[in-house]
């Protein structure tokens, strides 16, 4: 009974998102959606690379509001450009703005000392659209399970 129950909340829940994706999208023309979803795509696989999720736009969201709220969304994980503010910036140069500070965060992340001890994983995808993940870090962050104890004894000479 508890399963059709999660099975029917699932449904709903999945319904509800659906409705409010096409409620955020109505009044847009089409090529706002195709510019809304050209952003969500470039920050979401920067956010795979940082580690996090890129946010969805919310509605009522025009193409340049939603391209300076990911570009204040991802300036702190650039450290070229987290104390630089954007709201000036004019709309011809968000896409410019948008990809400095994604290539900027990305590169950050990448080459950001990491703790002994620590992976960190990074996913991107490549023009065929598989997810590579590489890895950066300490490589005893994982070896470490493998290596054995180290055997110690002594030999006894008979006198």
């Amino acid at each position: 009974m508890s399963f059709a129950t999660d099975m029917d909340r699932a449904r709903l829940n999945y319904r509800l998102v659906q409705a409010d994706q096409e409620v955020s999208r109505i009044g847009l023309s089409g090529e706002d959606v195709a510019a809304l979803d050209a952003a969500y795509s470039r920050a979401d696989a920067c956010a795979m690379q940082i580690g996090t999720t890129a946010p969805k736009p919310l509605p009522g969201d025009t193409p340049t509001q939603f391209k300076r709220h990911l570009i204040e969304t991802f300036s702190p994980h650039s450290p070229r450009y987290k104390d630089k503010k954007f709201e000036t910036l004019p709309s011809n140069l968000l896409d410019w703005g948008m990809e400095e500070v994604f290539n900027d965060a990305v590169h950050a992340a990448r080459t950001a000392p990491v703790q002994r001890g620590v992976l960190r994983q990074h996913k991107h995808k490549d023009e065929a659209g598989r997810t590579i993940t590489t890895w950066t870090g300490d490589n005893l962050a994982w070896m470490q399970f493998f290596y054995t104890p180290g055997a110690c004894g002594y030999i006894r000479r008979p006198e």
